[in-house]
């Protein structure tokens, strides 16, 4: 089943987290589809003579990757258990090969284990903060503290381990990388879990405690390995946070895959134009014929003709065109993006397309959605809603690379900014009712954008509905809307 996340990521952008599942040993490739309608007012006075394809485009950023693979939190905190029984297993298979392969191969090792450990304390923590019930999250903090701790010495002695191997400079560092971003990765969870617990003092205090010491106790630690990410002040946080940058990217490239995206469909595009430009041609050339068998060749008639005759040629040539053009984007996406591994050539292929939808091809429970979700507007007011239409499909092939992994995530992040800068200012002065008067507050005015998604699973169909409220500064929150429309 498709994993779907959004979530604000910045103040003009919003970030949506698709997890494609692997092929199952049954199948030689899964099939996977997204239509994403994005609603506008009209009086932002967005259209599709003002936002083009590539300004869209422009605003999307795209990222494929491989989905982290997911481990009991419990079986990392035992040091018998199978997940460190095979990283052991892997290291010592490793060792056999030859000395730049042990390299390569050792390196990827240490990389995907701390990307695994960090994924299994992340689920760990969201988990813990789901509990309601305060004392039993507290239990659940101290099992997890304790956990924490058993997991970071199992680390220290592996590293260890594989330093004293010997086997390169490179190696030896990347154990190094992998232990500092552990420790930064905890620092940055620990955040969200103290953010997640009640406000109260006298609740979260002796809790919070505990996780300020777990902090303590790591940047201890890296000073102590002469790490350069420990924060004391102003200049060093600064400096710290591009290391953390730095050191995710590095460990985190053991999920990244090569990706080439090329237009879809050029060769059809070119044939098409070739083909508008073949039928002009006809045109102004059978012009030419008819008007020498009339006229005799250089008169006046004739060069006002074959003038003429070329002025038609053109607009044919291009009315043509579009109407060509129109018929290859039903036909066609946008672009076409290979994915690839060094192991697989081939493991999959991601289409995109865009354009704004008329409200008389809207599917009807797409229409039906949208007047579901409406809060304040009137109804059918939506009708004039000018609607964007970004489409994307995505075939896995069976791969024995993606065994290890859960499968593949695309990470789609949209800027809005082009819409923000065409609204009113964020502030409204209104009156509110007292009880024998009238007084004035200031209010935040604010615009609803409707985003509806439409997921493809083989066979079976499913929706997202949200709200996403902005201002002229930005997003000011995403709100989930529940519509049954299916």
């Amino acid at each position: 089943m498709i994993q779907i996340r959004i979530k604000k990521h910045s103040s003009q952008s919003l970030q949506l987290k698709l997890g494609f599942p692997s092929v199952s040993f049954l199948q030689k490739k899964n099939n996977y589809g997204m239509d994403m309608y994005l609603f506008l007012p009209p009086t932002l006075g967005v259209n599709k003579h003002n936002y083009s394809s590539g300004d869209f485009y422009k605003s999307l950023k795209s990222y494929i990757r491989l989905s982290t693979p997911s481990v009991d939190f419990n079986s990392c905190t035992d040091g018998e258990s199978d997940f460190w029984k095979q990283l052991t297993d892997d290291i010592s298979q490793a060792r056999l090969l030859p000395d730049r392969k042990a390299q390569n191969k050792l390196i990827s090792i240490i990389k995907h284990h701390a990307v695994v450990v960090k994924e299994s304390i992340q689920l760990e923590i969201k988990r813990i903060l789901l509990i309601r019930n305060y004392e039993e999250q507290t239990v659940e903090i101290e099992v997890f503290v304790l956990g924490y701790y058993a997991i970071r010495e199992i680390q220290k002695k592996i590293f260890a381990h594989i330093a004293q191997l010997n086997l390169s400079e490179k190696v030896t560092m990347a154990t190094r990388f992998a232990d500092e971003y552990q420790s930064l990765m905890t620092e940055r969870f620990m955040f969200e879990l103290m953010n997640g617990l009640p406000e109260e003092d006298e609740i979260a205090t002796p809790v919070k405690s505990k996780l300020d010491k777990l902090v303590l106790d790591e940047m201890k630690y890296r000073k102590k390995m002469k790490y350069p990410s420990v924060a004391n002040n102003n200049k060093v946080v600064e400096s710290v946070l591009h290391r953390e940058g730095r050191l995710k990217r590095y460990i985190e490239s053991v999920l990244f895959l090569t990706i080439n995206t090329r237009k879809e469909g050029v060769f059809y595009e070119q044939f098409f134009l070739s083909l508008a430009a073949g039928l002009a041609m006809i045109f102004a050339t059978s012009v030419v014929f008819a008007t020498q068998m009339i006229f005799d060749a250089l008169t006046l008639q004739f060069f006002i003709i074959l003038v003429i005759s070329y002025m038609f040629k053109d607009r044919i040539k291009e009315q043509t065109r579009m109407f060509f053009d129109k018929r290859r984007r039903k036909s066609f996406f946008d672009f076409r993006t290979i994915i690839s591994s060094q192991e697989n050539p081939k493991i999959g292929v991601v289409k995109e397309g865009f354009g704004f939808e008329s409200q008389k091809y809207i599917p009807p429970e797409i229409k039906a959605a949208r007047e579901k979700i409406r809060a304040t507007e009137i109804p059918e007011e939506w009708m004039e809603d000018k609607v964007i239409l970004y489409k994307t499909k995505i075939s896995i092939n069976k791969s024995s690379g993606l065994k290890a992994f859960r499968g593949i995530s695309q990470i789609l992040r949209f800027d809005i900014s082009p819409f923000t800068t065409k609204m009113d200012d964020h502030e409204k002065e209104i009156f509110i009712k007292a009880k024998k008067h009238l007084t004035r507050h200031v209010v935040n005015h604010v615009y609803h954008l409707n985003l509806i998604l439409r997921f493809y699973e083989g066979k079976q169909i499913t929706y997202r509905f949200y709200k996403l409220i902005c201002d002229k500064r930005g997003i000011k929150r995403i709100n989930y809307c529940d519509a049954d429309v299916v």
